[in-house]
């Protein structure tokens, strides 16, 4: 009866095994998809400089640990971050803002009108520019201001 027992056992033992490493695959792939352990909150805004949009730039939200999120501005200097994949928003906490120049031909003939504004803001908030600026967010808004400032 021993001898019976130890079979059954032993031939159900691959399948469970099987069973197991599945599920493990399983639940290893879900966690790829998802935000990690960071809060991720949906956001869209304005960005300003000397008071006026900036359109036909790209943004840079970094948090300190994570991964950044990336907008384009569009005509009337408003964007929505996107975060990965097909998941917009950013990630909470302190965030710092870079930008540059987006590689949208459509928007090249808004872009000439705020050009010397445009190349301060380069300059001043750009990768590797003089300034860091950053903002905080910790919850889901429609209505984000990022306000850079004015012309020193």
């Amino acid at each position: 009866m021993n001898q019976y027992h130890d079979r059954k056992l032993s031939a159900r033992l691959p399948g469970r095994i099987l069973f197991g490493l599945m599920l493990g695959c399983l639940s290893l792939s879900v966690g790829c998809f998802n935000s990690g352990p960071y809060k991720v909150v949906e956001v869209s805004g304005k960005l300003l400089y000397n008071g006026q949009p900036i359109p036909g730039v790209r943004l840079t939200l970094t948090p300190a640990e994570g991964r950044p999120s990336i907008a384009t501005t569009n005509a009337n200097g408003e964007f929505t971050p996107w975060y990965r994949d097909e998941t917009d928003g950013v990630q909470t906490g302190t965030l710092v803002v870079n930008v540059e120049q987006a590689e949208v031909d459509d928007l090249m003939n808004v872009r000439a009108k705020v050009a010397p504004n445009l190349q301060k803001l380069l300059s001043r908030f750009g990768h590797g520019g003089t300034e860091k600026f950053t903002i905080e967010i910790y919850e889901a808004t429609d209505d984000l201001v990022i306000d850079l400032g004015a012309d020193q």
